[in-house]
């Protein structure tokens, strides 16, 4: 899928000082002074943004080829709100050649399997282990957002 760009005439319209109203992200204001102060306001909300996509997320590690861990974050899960401290790793001794489902339950902890748990649950991520190295790792957590 490609995303359309803006244009240079579209991208130097946002150089007028206008924040986004999806993200609340200002763009600076084009020859501000002090410029610095507005970029520096405008990264610190971009960072403030990304620190809500990392709520949970499942990444790679250094130390195991065959394990994954689990960014610090919480979440609702049956009415409760679960906070879960983060573990490095959080799953590891993935099967080999396999897809593993890796989840948070209702009691804060990270599961994994082949299947997804009959009890309420996180849906985290699917990660795919193949000839000892993990070469996917799809997210699963917008399974949560996107519901009827």
């Amino acid at each position: 899928m490609s995303i359309k760009q803006k244009t240079d005439a579209e991208a130097n319209q946002l150089a007028t000082g206008v924040t986004d109203p999806a993200t609340g992200v200002p763009y600076p204001l084009a020859n501000a002074d002090p410029y610095l102060a507005e970029v520096g306001r405008r990264d610190a909300r971009i960072a403030a943004v990304l620190a809500l996509a990392a709520n949970l997320r499942v990444d790679e590690i250094n130390e195991a080829a065959d394990g994954v861990a689990v960014a610090p974050g919480r979440a609702t899960i049956g009415g409760t709100v679960v906070v879960y401290a983060g573990a490095d790793p959080a799953v590891s001794a993935l099967p080999d050649n396999a897809t593993t489902n890796v989840w948070l339950d209702a009691g804060g902890v990270v599961g994994s399997g082949a299947e997804w748990p009959a009890a309420q649950h996180l849906k985290l991520a699917e990660v795919v282990m193949a000839s000892g190295a993990i070469t996917a790792i799809t997210d699963r957590r917008v399974d949560a957002i996107f519901t009827s």
